[in-house]
């Protein structure tokens, strides 16, 4: 797994678990709230040379434990378009989950209002709008992973099993929850131009097909809705799957890029 930012200057953020020579598209993929990067080191065995993956890792975790997390929507908006300027000079598509869904969004709204519209973007688990719900990110540990496992099957066994990891993970999560809980969306803002597909799970207890079906009111152009087997973490058990489904919605980029590669 490779860090790299502009020209080969090393970046905390950045990971290139298999770094593509010429790609057509390059996927960017965003965590769910208390992850990283690392949940996509394995989507490149299912990706071909012409989609290059960059998973984004943000601070407060893992290599970045050091650093605070980010507590807004916004900052972690604008965290990922710095890096993201260092990648723009073909085109790029964009994945998240739950959390990453929304930060995903809100990146793709900004890079169309600066004139790079993605290629594609995807949104997983996670409604736009989420009915209003008691917080949980500033409940006491015991309380919050409780809360976290009923509302989203969130933290697993094996990291509860080890207080001194679990405490480690804490601090991220919370924020990451944090933003989500704070997050007001202004709802006059343009919608979002680029193709879009939306996945869930049909057992996840969080979110439903009808959340999923509410995006279809903040995309402008084409919006489809794609379920999986499984709960709210339902993209590492159907990880071959869901990354088909990018891939075969990337298709018109990679067609494109194949005839420009025939002419030569």
């Amino acid at each position: 797994m490779e860090l790299v930012g502009t020209m080969g200057v090393d970046s905390t953020a950045i990971f290139r678990p298999s770094p593509r020579h010429d790609p057509a598209v390059r996927l960017f993929c965003l965590p769910f709230a208390g992850g990283g990067a690392a949940s996509y080191r394995l989507w490149p065995r299912h990706l071909p040379e012409a989609v290059e993956l960059l998973a984004f890792h943000p601070p407060g975790r893992a290599h970045r434990l050091r650093e605070a997390p980010l507590t807004t929507i916004g900052a972690m908006v604008e965290a990922l378009l710095d890096e993201m300027s260092n990648w723009i000079d073909r085109p790029l598509a964009i994945f998240g989950h739950s959390l990453g869904a929304v930060v995903a969004s809100e990146c793709a709204r900004a890079l169309e209002a600066r004139g790079h519209e993605p290629a594609h973007l995807f949104v997983s688990a996670r409604p736009f709008r989420r009915p209003a719900e008691a917080r949980i990110h500033d409940l006491p540990d015991t309380e919050f992973v409780t809360a976290m496992n009923r509302r989203y099957q969130g933290i697993p066994d094996e990291i509860l099993k080890h207080p001194d990891v679990l405490d480690l993970l804490l601090p991220a999560l919370r924020a990451d929850l944090q933003a989500l809980e704070t997050f007001q969306p202004d709802p006059s803002r343009p919608k979002i131009n680029c193709p879009t597909t939306v996945f869930g799970g049909s057992l996840d207890r969080a979110v439903s097909r009808t959340d999923l079906e509410a995006w279809r009111g903040e995309v402008a152009g084409s919006c489809r809705i794609r379920m999986f087997p499984g709960d709210h973490f339902f993209l590492e058990p159907q990880r071959s799957h869901l990354v088909a489904e990018i891939v075969a919605a990337l298709a018109p980029q990679l067609e494109d890029s194949a005839k420009a590669d025939a002419m030569l």
